[in-house]
């Protein structure tokens, strides 16, 4: 009868501990869910945290073994976003030619985090380069792989709630069999 009586008692006693560490839990899981469209969710100390993407296009200018590459960027990213902090993955392309006439494409996946005071942004991060130049000789191309960096700053010129029309320059240093480096500007819109 005792041995009842003190399996019953654990039991109870566990029951308890558990109801005791799911009732917050619960409580949470039944509070009230905002509706569809609402505005971003509050964190802690007020951040904001959503979804975002951003698109740009722009004007490049690209060094390559001493040789000028000028052409036309552009680009797209998406991620999360707190307050003060973004991350975002994304993918940028450039279509050119080299001072010599001859036609060269980019595409460069990378990551990127960016912080943001007001109305300015700044970031950096990190990606790989795929680098196509077509041959003087032939309509086949030179391809180069590189693993690079950027850093970027934007500033918003027009700002609609969590949106934004930007201006933006960067600067990517990419390291290849030589260093492929070079600045671009581009016009953005912040989603």
């Amino acid at each position: 009868m005792r041995r009842r009586i003190r399996s019953s008692r654990r039991r109870w006693g566990v029951a308890a501990a558990l109801s005791g560490l799911l009732a917050p839990a619960l409580a949470s899981a039944q509070a009230p869910q905002p509706p569809p469209g609402a505005p971003a969710l509050e964190g802690p100390e007020g951040w904001r945290r959503g979804f975002g993407a951003k698109f740009y296009a722009g004007g490049s200018w690209q060094s390559f073994y001493s040789l000028a590459i000028y052409g036309a960027s552009f680009g797209a990213a998406a991620g999360g976003t707190l307050e003060h902090v973004a991350l975002w993955g994304g993918c940028e392309g450039f279509v050119g030619v080299t001072e010599f006439g001859l036609p060269a494409r980019m595409i460069r996946p990378s990551f990127a985090v960016e912080t943001h005071l007001g109305d300015f942004r700044l970031g950096g991060g990190a990606g790989m380069l795929v680098l196509a130049v077509t041959r003087a000789t032939s309509t086949s191309s030179m391809t180069s792989a590189a693993f690079g960096f950027s850093g970027h700053l934007s500033y918003d010129l027009v700002t609609l709630d969590q949106h934004a029309i930007y201006l933006e320059a960067r600067m990517n240093v990419d390291l290849a069999s030589a260093i492929l480096w070079g600045p671009s500007g581009a016009l953005g819109f912040r989603y």
